[in-house]
């Protein structure tokens, strides 16, 4: 049991697949599905859309929030956080949303959760053989989730600002941006160069740059 509650120490939320990996050191399948139930029942562990989290000592189960960053990284195995919710995590959010967006190759229903709605967005067909270009690592509560950098998640929100609270609300965001890797930008807009998605997403960031970056803290695009 030692290594068990030492996984559950270290892993505040994970999928079966984690648990299966870390815990099952040759116990089968049933054991470690039995031993999820056993901490299920008791209240240690709660659950929901194949994702699990530990409820810490003392607190009730049916009321705590698990760290909503890290449910959304574990819905799907290829899970990256992005949109407003990447600007959220990676500090240049100018509001926090209650609902969260993660992009993946396999589509999932939205469904919410103890007032938390996560959303995915399915990935276009132009990335699906490099689904984490321009994804960066975050620590997040002693784990580390996939979010989509600075420079990408600038111009998916400019391309479809609904799932940034509305092109105002991306413009917002991106001014808060210190700095822009232009090289990586230029990157991830060819690579995603198709159905339009360069042309608007240059018109966008043109727009933007004349109102937001007017004081010369980005580098310009050629």
């Amino acid at each position: 049991m030692k290594a068990t509650e030492a996984f559950l120490f270290s892993h505040p939320v994970f999928s079966w697949s984690e648990w299966k990996k870390e815990v099952g050191d040759g116990r089968s399948e049933k054991t470690l599905r039995n031993l999820l139930s056993y901490y299920l029942k008791r209240g240690r562990l709660k659950r929901v859309d194949g994702v699990y989290w530990v409820v810490p000592p003392l607190t009730e189960p049916s009321t705590f929030i698990p760290d909503r960053f890290l449910v959304a990284s574990k819905l799907s195995p290829d899970s990256v956080l992005s949109y407003h919710t990447a600007f959220e995590i990676l500090g240049f959010a100018n509001q926090v949303f209650t609902t969260t967006y993660y992009s993946s190759l396999r589509y999932k229903r939205p469904f919410s959760h103890q007032g938390i709605r996560y959303v995915c967005v399915r990935l276009p067909h132009s990335l699906k053989s490099n689904p984490f270009f321009g994804v960066v690592r975050v620590e997040r509560m002693g784990m580390f989730v996939r979010v989509t950098s600075a420079e990408r998640t600038l111009a998916e929100c400019l391309d479809r600002p609904e799932y940034c609270g509305g092109f105002e609300e991306a413009i917002r965001c991106i001014s808060s941006l210190p700095f822009v890797d232009e090289e990586l930008l230029k990157a991830y807009l060819n690579l995603r160069e198709e159905g339009g998605f360069v042309w608007e997403s240059g018109l966008g960031f043109r727009a933007v740059k004349g109102k937001a970056f007017h004081h010369g803290r980005f580098p310009t695009m050629a």
